[in-house]
C-alpha cells in the first residue's frame, strides 16, 4: 500500500483547522486562491489523506446549509415584518426563489410597501426601508459566500473523488496476477 492516499484513519485536526481557517480568509477576500492553493499542496503529498478531504467536504456542504438556513431566516424576518403592517411581500420574495432574494431591487419592494399600504407614517416607512436594504444587502453578501463555499466544495470533492479513483485503481491493479501468471 506504501504511497497510496489513506482512507480510514483520523484527519489530522491541525490541518482541518488550517483548511477552514483559510477557507474563513476566503470568504473575507472574495477570493479562493488561499484553498486552492492548500488543496494543491495536499495532493501532493504522498499519499495524499483522504479523511481531511471528505471531512473538510463536509465541512464546506454544512456551511451551504448554515448559508441557505441563514438566508431563508433574513427572508423570514422581513416577510414577517412586513407582515405586521399588513403587506404581503412574497410576491416579490417566494420562498422558492430563495436563491435570487438578492437580485431583488430595492425599489421594487418599497413601491410595493408603498402600494398596499399608502398611509404607513413616514416613520414606518423609513424603517421599512431601512430594513429592505440592510436585507437585500445581507442577502447579496449571503447570496456571493454561498456560491463561493460551493466552488469550494466542488474543487475539494472533485480531488476526492479523483484521488480514491486512483487509489482503487492502484490497488486494483497490484492486486493483479503478475503477467506471466496469466498467459500459463
Amino acid at each position: 500500500m506504501g504511497n497510496q492516499p489513506t482512507l480510514g484513519t483520523a484527519s489530522p485536526d491541525p490541518l482541518r483547522i488550517q483548511a477552514l481557517d483559510l477557507f474563513d480568509r476566503c470568504l473575507a477576500q472574495g477570493d479562493p486562491a488561499p484553498i486552492i492553493a492548500f488543496v494543491e499542496r495536499q495532493v501532493y503529498l504522498q499519499p495524499p489523506d483522504l479523511d481531511l478531504f471528505r471531512d473538510f467536504a463536509d465541512d464546506l456542504q454544512q456551511r451551504i446549509v448554515s448559508l441557505r438556513s441563514s438566508l431563508y431566516e433574513l427572508r423570514d424576518k422581513l416577510v414577517t415584518s412586513c407582515a405586521s403592517y399588513q403587506i404581503d411581500v412574497t410576491v416579490l420574495l417566494p420562498a422558492e426563489a430563495l436563491n435570487e432574494m438578492h437580485a431583488v431591487e430595492p425599489t421594487r419592494l418599497l413601491a410595493l410597501v408603498q402600494d398596499r399600504r399608502p398611509a404607513l407614517s413616514r416613520e414606518v416607512q423609513e424603517v421599512l426601508h431601512m430594513q429592505i436594504d440592510e436585507t437585500l444587502s445581507t442577502a447579496a453578501q449571503i447570496h456571493g459566500d454561498t456560491e463561493l463555499t460551493e466552488m469550494m466544495y466542488y474543487l475539494v470533492l472533485d480531488w476526492f473523488d479523483a484521488l480514491c479513483a486512483a487509489s482503487s485503481r492502484h490497488e486494483w491493479w497490484n492486486d493483479l496476477p503478475p503477467l506471466h501468471d496469466l498467459l500459463q
